[in-house]
């Protein structure tokens, strides 16, 4: 079956949530635990059943999955043969593109030549390294297991066995200078690298840097220096050959990250897994949102019951899908396309703005509004969230 014989054929995307870590980070308000010892057999078994029992809640339209993305927790923590049968498991249910991406994350504390191996033999074919900062002092205050030169050695093991590699790096650290920045990010643009994320370090609740700023342990940057920081990271980012697709993302030409443009061109995709979240499409054309429970017990124990660990389950709105594609969209480069905006929710786009905004904005240089396309200019940009609050037409 091919799209030139099927035209109904709809492309979806998958997220395994792998919740187990070595170690919990300070920053981090992932759904991520530190077990010391668990039933990874019995694990397994439950991503399975889940898989069968969603396969059973989406209809009956034809469905190519075309990306596959394992992320956590820490994911290298599997063993390659929980991968390969999770992998196996989708094949068996649904068509794979013959594009398919299947990402993994990986921990450089994680990685060995033989596991590796094992990832890519079970159909891995991109791996994304959680490096966070190119130096041991850095690497200690954000909680992190591994050192800098644990790093390096990861990529280069990564490096031989992935065509495409990814790193993550965290910048706008207390005390970190702008020169600082500029000479890791420059550091970090010469590795055998073809995708790199850079996300501003934030201060969210629930974590322990929560509490360590409240009780000034540290002081962060302004917004002001954390803007400049990101200034600097688009400019040294297209020096070193790689494009600015996304707020937090850069890639070389035909490396972007096609599991996360799900998200953000608002495409269906299943979250399969503890806590992991899923858009799956609906019958009118429309989404039904998914969450899955979020501690790893209740999860297992939900699925050994019910077959999956569904705790949330509800259509989505045309006002939230409108809405929620708007705030993914415009974190987008190229913006959104209005024409697929309409096709992807089923609302009309001018109906999903408040058109005054959009004209002050534009006047104001922060956005560009064409008869296809809403996007954010490069003034726009480290203002995503104060344009979404003005611009949306649904609360």
């Amino acid at each position: 079956m091919n799209k030139k014989n099927n035209p109904l054929l709809q492309q979806i995307s998958i997220y395994i949530h792998w919740p187990f870590c070595l170690s919990k980070c300070p920053y981090c308000d992932f759904n991520s635990h530190v077990r010391t010892n668990f039933d990874y057999k019995k694990m397994i078994s439950a991503y399975i059943s889940e898989i069968h029992s969603i396969k059973n809640f989406i209809h009956d339209s034809p469905l190519e999955i075309g990306s596959i993305f394992f992320g956590g927790g820490t994911p290298s923590l599997m063993p390659p043969k929980f991968v390969e049968k999770i992998i196996s498991t989708l094949e068996r249910y649904w068509k794979f593109s013959d594009k398919l991406e299947i990402s993994l994350e990986a921990n450089p504390n994680s990685v060995d030549l033989v596991k590796f191996n094992g990832f890519k033999n079970a159909g891995v074919n991109r791996l994304s390294l959680g490096v966070q900062a190119l130096n041991d002092k850095d690497l200690k205050f954000l909680g992190r297991s591994h050192t800098c030169n644990e790093s390096l050695k990861a990529l280069d093991i990564a490096s031989k066995i992935f065509k495409k590699t990814s790193i993550d790096l965290i910048y706008g650290r207390p005390k970190q200078s702008t020169s600082d920045w500029e000479l890791e990010l420059s550091s970090a643009l010469k590795l055998p690298i073809n995708h790199i994320s850079l996300y501003q370090l934030t201060i969210e609740k629930g974590t322990q840097f929560f509490t360590d700023a409240r009780d000034k342990k540290f002081i962060m940057p302004n917004e002001n220096y954390q803007n400049t920081m990101f200034n600097i990271s688009n400019i040294i980012t297209e020096q070193a050959g790689f494009t600015s697709y996304e707020i937090s993302n850069y890639a070389r030409p035909n490396f972007t990250c096609k599991h996360n443009l799900t998200y953000w061109l608002y495409k269906p995709y299943i979250g399969i897994g503890p806590g992991a979240h899923g858009r799956m499409p609906a019958k009118d054309g429309g989404r039904v949102a998914t969450r899955m429970h979020s501690k790893p017990e209740t999860w297992l124990d939900a699925v050994c019951s019910n077959g999956h660990g569904i705790a949330q389950k509800s259509a989505i709105s045309a006002k939230e899908r409108a809405t929620e594609a708007l705030i993914l969209g415009l974190r987008l480069t190229e913006g959104i396309n209005k024409k697929h905006f309409e096709t992807n929710t089923g609302v009309k786009f001018n109906d999903a703005v408040i058109a005054s905004e959009i004209k002050r904005l534009e006047e104001k240089n922060y956005i560009v509004n064409s008869e296809q396309k809403l996007k954010l200019t490069k003034h726009g940009r480290p203002l995503l969230n104060s344009i979404l609050s003005h611009i949306v037409a649904y609360e």
